[in-house]
C-alpha cells in the first residue's frame, strides 16, 4: 500500500507556510510600527510551525486548532495597527495569504469546521479594515480558495484512511479464518491419526471374528473415550484421563463437557483443577459423574456425583 512519507508531507506544509513571512520581511520598511509587526510574524511562525510538524496523526489537538482561531484574531489586528490600509501590498499583507496556509493546514489536519470559522473571521476582519477593496487587493480569494482545496483534501484523506482500516480489517478477518480452518484441519487430522493408533489394535481384533466380552467392554471404553476427546477437548490430560477410564472400568458414568471455562486460565491452574477432579474421581465407586467446564460467569470448573434414587448428589464442586 501506497503512502507519502511524513517528512514529505511536513516539508510541502512547510514551505507553504513560511513563503508568506518570507514577503513580510522584503517590505518590512512599510511598517510604520514594526515591532507590532514584529509580534505578529513571531506568532504567526510558533502557530505555523506547531501545526506543520506537532504530533505525528494527522488530526491535530483540538486546543492547536482552536489556538490557530485565535491567531487569525490576534496577527491581522497587530497588522493593522502596523500599515496604513492605502499602503495595502502584497509584501504588506502577507498575513491573509499566511493565514490561508495556517488555516489550510489546521483543514488537512483534521479540523475542517475550525478552518472555515477562521477564514470567516478573516474575511471579516479585512472587511472592516480595509472596506470591499480590501477583499480583493489583499489576497483574501487566494486564501479562501486555498482553504477550500485543503478541505477537499482532508475530505478525501478522511475517506481514504476510512478505506484503509475498511481493508485492513478485511484483511485481518481473512487471516484469521484462514488460521482457523488451518488450526481445524490440523486438529481434525490430529484426532483421527489419534483414534486410529488406539483403535488399531482392537479393530484387528474385531475384524478376525475376536468379539467377546472383553473385547465389547474394550470398545466401549474407547468408544467413550473418543467421545471425550471431542467434547472434553483442553479439560483431559493424562492424569485425567486415566482416572475417568479407571471410573468406567468400575461401571460408573463418566461425561466431560468442555465449554470453554478454562480457556483463560494459566496452565498452573488448569493442572490443579485437573488435579483435584481426578482424586475425586477416584474415591467415587457407583454412580454418574459430570464433569465440566461452562462458559462465562464466575465458575471455571464443576464436578458433581450422584447416584440414582438420591435426591441430593454426593459430591458437586465448583471451582
Amino acid at each position: 500500500m501506497f503512502r507519502l512519507p511524513l517528512w514529505s508531507i511536513q516539508l510541502v506544509g512547510a514551505l507553504l507556510v513560511l513563503n508568506p513571512p518570507i514577503s513580510a520581511l522584503i517590505g518590512f520598511d512599510r511598517y510604520t510600527d514594526r515591532a507590532m509587526a514584529l509580534v505578529a510574524l513571531v506568532i504567526y511562525l510558533v502557530s505555523a510551525l506547531l501545526s506543520v510538524f506537532y504530533y505525528r496523526a494527522r488530526k491535530m489537538p483540538d486546543l492547536l486548532a482552536w489556538l490557530n482561531v485565535a491567531v487569525v484574531v490576534i496577527v491581522p489586528q497587530l497588522i493593522h495597527q502596523s500599515i496604513d490600509a492605502v499602503s495595502v501590498g502584497s509584501q504588506s499583507s502577507w498575513y491573509v495569504s499566511g493565514i490561508g496556509a495556517l488555516l489550510a493546514v489546521t483543514a488537512i489536519r483534521g479540523h475542517q469546521v475550525v478552518s472555515w470559522i477562521g477564514t470567516s473571521i478573516l474575511a471579516l476582519e479585512v472587511l472592516v479594515w480595509g472596506g470591499f477593496g480590501a477583499l480583493f487587493n489583499t489576497g483574501l480569494a487566494g486564501s479562501v480558495a486555498l482553504v477550500v482545496t485543503a478541505n477537499a483534501l482532508s475530505y478525501a484523506l478522511a475517506r481514504i484512511e476510512i478505506e484503509t482500516q475498511d481493508l485492513i480489517n478485511k484483511t485481518i478477518e481473512i487471516e484469521a479464518s484462514s488460521a482457523i480452518d488451518l488450526a481445524t484441519r490440523t486438529e481434525r487430522t490430529r484426532r483421527l491419526s489419534d483414534t486410529l493408533r488406539v483403535s488399531h489394535v482392537l479393530l484387528q481384533r474385531i475384524s478376525k471374528g475376536e468379539i467377546d466380552e472383553e473385547t465389547r467392554q474394550e470398545a466401549q471404553l474407547l468408544e467413550a473415550e473418543l467421545r471425550d476427546g471431542i467434547r472434553g477437548r483442553d479439560f483431559i490430560d493424562s492424569k485425567l484421563k486415566e482416572s475417568i477410564k479407571a471410573a468406567r472400568r468400575r461401571g460408573i458414568e463418566v461425561t466431560v463437557l468442555d465449554e470453554g471455562g478454562l480457556t483463560l486460565l494459566d496452565d498452573s491452574v488448569k493442572s490443579e483443577i485437573r488435579q483435584k477432579f481426578a482424586l475425586e474421581l477416584d474415591q467415587i465407586s457407583s454412580g454418574r459423574v459430570t464433569i465440566r467446564a461452562p462458559r462465562g460467569g464466575s465458575t471455571k470448573a464443576t464436578f458433581v456425583a450422584s447416584r440414582p434414587g438420591t435426591a441430593t448428589p454426593d459430591v458437586f464442586l465448583r471451582l
